[in-house]
């Protein structure tokens, strides 16, 4: 078999979580135009965030255990058909099942590069995550300003999307390591601990999927609300690069006790009336607690790489049902009660992940 050559798996991975990264920052400003569009509420708009993260969830199952075609072309096949379904689509059902497509794009992506940039890149794998994933950061940041670019029409970014996914089928090439089955095989005691994965994802969610909505509500222009989104993901992209210097000095359970602190103590500032200053600020915190958790449960449920899949599962099924309850929740109090919202949920997660952490201090294999 022909060897692998490095520049096109660079370039095919940069540029898939590129998009994917435009993804969860498109969905946040596109709700207010699909609830307009289609005579929904915000909340009820949110939906889309759940069927993304459905089709995520499918695709880090499937490659938990091993199913056959889960490849770097069928994830930008998936993320090609799953955009360009969602931008033609005519009726809000269609629309919805070209997310989930993309959803099942976006999560193949995701198990599928970072696995073999780790792999294929030899000593170099982990600078080359690094990098693979500050690419993300990117997309996330562009998205809401190349929304505010084509008139505020999600169905362009997404059809761009598309052409741009369906471009680079043919740049892929085949990796020669086919990933073996995993069980999902976890302390049974300790599982109860992924509960704080699912909380945090939640907050994140509520931030990303209804921040911008939640201005809107509050007065600002569509426009200037897309461009406080790409301030966010400017500030999340800071926060990992500022956790990646303090991350050997600073225990991962207190990183992500403390950004989730941080978290509830700017949804306060929002709430005493400075929510512009505060979406920005909110996206270092949130940019710090997901590879806090994961470097922190990944110790206490041990090195198992079932233990990494469990986490990441968990995280998606709080993506899932997250904006389910946040929709019923903001259905029943209106957009403007968001920032009090997130503030208990990032509460909880802090003062669970405290608890917790406290009753399982050692390893699973120290256990």
């Amino acid at each position: 078999m022909t060897a692998t050559n490095p520049v096109r798996l660079f370039v095919s991975g940069l540029l898939s979580f590129g998009v994917c990264g435009m993804v969860p920052s498109l969905y946040g400003v596109a709700i207010p135009f699909y609830a307009r569009t289609f005579d929904l509420t915000e909340a009820a708009a949110g939906i889309i965030l759940s069927a993304n993260a459905a089709g995520a969830f499918l695709a880090v199952m499937a490659g938990i255990f091993a199913v056959p075609g889960l490849t770097g072309r069928s994830s930008f096949g998936f993320l090609a058909a799953g955009s360009i379904a969602a931008a033609l689509a005519p009726t809000w059902g269609m629309i919805i099942a070209g997310i989930f497509l993309l959803g099942i794009g976006f999560g193949t992506s995701a198990a599928v590069f970072n696995r073999r940039f780790m792999a294929e890149f030899g000593v170099k794998g982990p600078a080359m995550i690094g990098l693979l994933n500050a690419t993300w950061a990117l997309g996330a940041i562009a998205a809401p300003i190349v929304f505010v670019a084509v008139s505020a029409e999600p169905k362009l970014v997404l059809l761009g999307m598309g052409i741009l996914s369906l471009a680079m089928i043919p740049v892929v090439q085949p990796s020669g390591n086919r990933p073996e089955r995993l069980k999902i095989s976890m302390p049974p005691a300790r599982s109860i601990i992924l509960v704080v994965a699912s909380l945090s994802v939640m907050v994140e969610v509520s931030l990303m999927g209804y921040g911008p909505a939640r201005l809107i509500a509050g007065g600002m222009e569509e426009a200037s609300a897309a461009k406080h989104l790409s301030g966010f993901f400017v500030a999340f992209f800071l926060g990992r690069i500022g956790m990646s210097m303090v991350a050997n000095i600073v225990p991962p359970k207190w990183l992500f006790v403390g950004a989730q602190l941080t978290v509830a103590a700017l949804c306060l500032l929002a709430i005493s009336g400075q929510p512009s200053i505060a979406v920005i600020l909110l996206g270092a915190p949130v940019g710090i607690c997901f590879p806090a958790i994961f470097v922190w449960l990944s110790g206490v449920l041990g090195p198992d790489p079932r233990a990494a899949n469990g986490i990441v599962a968990s995280s998606l099924g709080g993506a899932i049902i997250g904006p389910a309850i946040l929709g019923g929740l903001l259905g029943q109090f209106g957009m403007l009660s968001l920032f009090h919202l997130t503030a208990v949920l990032a509460l909880l997660a802090a003062g669970l992940a405290a608890f917790l952490g406290a009753a399982f201090r050692q390893s699973a294999l120290d256990a």
